[in-house]
């Protein structure tokens, strides 16, 4: 522990030697969190251990071995503990409330008066020379080439190809049928109706009348009167300073008319109606239904089973031949033969035209006007608010300190020191 303390093990029970080295610790800390930590320098742990001792009925002489009290010197068993009141001074938090000057910036609307340009159109006629292109179109002499076609008859060898039909004999194979009746067993399947009852469920509807409360919704017309911005034409006399002409030009202006329109606002109705409800029931009915089972029946028929045998026949065929014939035909060979001739195409051309025209121009002249606008200035205002805060007051705590009884010897007996004194008194 670092406070002087030891303990000899084998002169104390498990239980006594946790209880005292817990009573230990409780003691330091709870002297070092009251502040009073500058007491441990005056008064000895020891004493404080066996005055915490004591009130927890841990009794003295289990921590003295076998030798009672140390002869000399040490501790009595019937000294009780002794406290002394102190005070000190502790802190804690409390919330204050307080009113402090606040700048607040707040937007001021003035009206100024400002000057602006507007650039008005002014339309001058001018003339001017301007390159006009006109198609002419003419007739162009020509050379152009042709091919003329030239036939002739020429006498040429050709082969040609005649089909010759013969007969020729041959030997073919062919299947007759030998038909024989045979007595064979077979099973036929006779349809027996029986009639069974069954049970089965239907559904039947049943119809009820109820009573329910719906929402209807109608629309209610209401008048509302609003301002719209309304742009219309208006003519403005323009007059040229140079040939003091007036002419009129065409502005649009912006005005606001106050209008009457009909909004259908819907509003909702409770209303109770009547309505059929339709449940279905079930229900379980007996009837009746034919059944049919096949049963098989063994039955003894004659059939007539067909065989085929093989027989050689001799038979006559017509063959057809394909026979090359060389024969001399006269056939037309077309040839064509280049010629020039001569012709007139029409051409088009464009020719440039210059022609003076007469265009309006339209030029823009600056013009100074006087108009009112609305500016926003931040005007700083001082603000009284109230603002929450922390602050540390002091308070006053008085503890109980327990110091050394009157019955402490500090020195310890020299035949004692080994084996008894648990609390070391040479501190």
């Amino acid at each position: 522990m670092g406070l002087g303390v030891t303990a000899e093990k084998s002169n104390i029970s498990s239980s006594n030697y946790a209880r005292w080295n817990h009573l230990e610790w409780v003691a330091v800390d709870r002297l070092s969190s009251s502040g009073v930590s500058s007491m441990l320098r005056s008064v000895s742990v020891p004493v404080v251990l066996l005055a915490l001792a004591g009130a927890v009925g841990l009794p003295v002489s289990s921590f003295a071995g076998d030798c009672g009290p140390c002869a000399g010197g040490g501790y009595v068993a019937d000294c009780g503990p002794q406290y002394v009141t102190q005070t000190y001074t502790a802190y804690r938090s409390e919330l204050r409330s307080r009113v402090v000057p606040v700048t607040v910036y707040k937007s001021v609307a003035r009206e100024e008066a400002y000057t602006y340009t507007e650039m008005v159109p002014v339309t001058t006629a001018e003339k001017r020379m301007v390159t006009e292109y006109q198609t002419v179109t003419k007739d162009v002499p020509y050379t152009y080439t042709v091919q003329v076609p030239v036939v002739t008859a020429e006498k040429r060898m050709v082969t040609e190809y005649q089909t010759v039909t013969k007969d020729v004999p041959y030997t073919y194979t062919v299947q007759v049928p030998v038909v024989t009746a045979e007595k064979r067993m077979v099973t036929e399947y006779q349809t027996v109706s029986n009639t069974v009852d069954y049970t089965y469920t239907v559904t039947v509807p049943v119809t009820t009348y109820q009573k329910q409360t719906v929402t209807r919704y109608r629309a209610v017309p209401q008048t509302v009167t609003e301002v719209v911005p309304v742009t219309r034409m208006v003519r403005v006399p323009v007059v040229d300073p140079c040939t003091g002409c007036c002419t009129y030009t065409c502005q649009c202006v912006t005005e606001n008319q106050t209008v009457c329109k009909t909004v259908c606002q819907t509003v909702a109705e409770q209303c109770e109606v009547t309505v059929p409800v339709t449940t279905c029931t079930t229900e379980q009915r007996v009837g009746k239904k034919v059944v049919c089972n096949l049963v098989p029946v063994q039955k003894e028929i004659t059939v007539n089973v067909c065989k085929y045998t093989t027989e050689q026949r001799q038979g006559v065929r017509r063959v057809c031949e394909v026979v090359p014939v060389q024969k001399e035909v006269t056939v037309n060979v077309c040839k064509y033969t280049t010629e020039q001739r001569q012709g007139v195409r029409r051409v088009c051309e464009t020719v440039p035209v210059q022609k003076e025209i007469t265009v309006n121009v339209v030029s823009c002249q600056a013009v100074k006007k006087t108009g009112t606008r609305t500016v926003y200035e931040c005007v700083p205002t001082v603000e009284n608010r109230t603002e929450t805060y922390c602050e540390m007051v002091p308070y006053t705590c008085t503890v109980n300190v327990p110091v050394a009884p009157a019955c402490y010897v500090p020195y310890c007996a020299p035949k004692c020191r080994p084996k008894c004194c648990l609390l070391s008194c040479c501190h």
